[in-house]
């Protein structure tokens, strides 16, 4: 998840890139870009920017099958780096990682758990990381049972009085799940899974505090910085290009005044 319904993002650039084999299983990507980009965002005034920058990321596959892995672990690292030397209008960096394991278990259900993690932070002229370039969490391919890219940091659009995300700076991501087949359902492709989700989004790292990691808390004392957990079940109709993916999520965790009713998401692909 990483669009807001109240920000219109246009981008029409380049990019030079170059892959490196370095195994089997591991590739190394360097990219060199340039993007024109207009920005639409709560009813301010269009802004127009020229962002260059630099890519890299480090890819590690091991999965049995790509669409649906039943074993194996993927790994990524991908660093940007925009501005400074390279020129632009914006001055920043961000980095992410993230680590996927897979263990089919001996009726062959299948174990899978996602750790995923991103930092970013301005340099030079700029105040702020674009929006564009900030991390958002809640949803469907995030943290199920929370409305898409509802956590973490907000502001109140002065025109509809409504908290808008705003995207932070620091990410962090759990998700365990587990995924099994369902009595004659299966024979149509259809299978099953439970999921426990967590996850949020960070001003920057500096706002993280232990406390944040409790599992329950009362409302009235949770705050935009705690990590949000949710449960649920899913349905998933499993074709050549990848299952169809029905789940519905439970928060754990809401704020005072917030919904804390289940919610639907309908995605294709699995979540990781």
């Amino acid at each position: 998840d990483n669009t807001v319904e109240q920000i219109v993002i246009r981008t029409v650039g380049a990019q030079l890139l170059t892959r490196r084999r370095l195994s089997r299983f591991t590739d190394f990507l360097v990219g060199l870009s340039d993007e024109f980009i207009r920005r639409t965002a709560f009813d301010e005034p269009e802004a127009e920017t020229e962002v260059r920058f630099i890519t890299t990321s480090f890819n590690n596959d091991r999965r049995d099958f790509i669409l649906n892995p039943r074993s194996g672990v993927y790994r990524f690292v991908r660093v940007k780096f925009a501005g400074g030397f390279l020129g632009g209008d914006n001055d920043f960096y961000t980095m992410s990682a993230s680590s996927q394991w897979y263990w089919q278990m001996l009726r062959g259900e299948v174990f899978a758990l996602r750790v995923r993690a991103g930092y970013g932070d301005r340099f030079g002229q700029s105040e702020v990381v674009p929006i564009e370039d900030r991390y958002f969490a809640g949803g469907g391919n995030s943290v199920r049972g929370y409305e898409n890219n509802s956590l973490g940091p907000k502001i109140v659009d002065e025109t509809t009085g409504d908290f808008v995300p705003q995207g932070g700076n620091a990410l962090l991501l759990t998700n365990l799940e587990l995924r099994f087949d369902i009595p004659v359902l299966s024979r149509i492709n259809f299978t099953g899974a439970a999921f426990f989700d967590g996850g949020n989004v960070w001003q920057d790292a500096s706002d993280i505090k232990f406390s944040d990691f409790q599992l329950l808390k009362n409302s009235g004392d949770v705050d935009i910085n705690d990590y949000r957990y949710s449960v649920g079940l899913g349905i998933r109709y499993n074709t050549p290009v990848g299952p169809i993916r029905l789940d519905y999520g439970v928060p754990l965790k809401t704020e005072e005044g917030a919904s804390d009713n289940g919610r639907f998401h309908l995605s294709l692909g699995q979540i990781f």
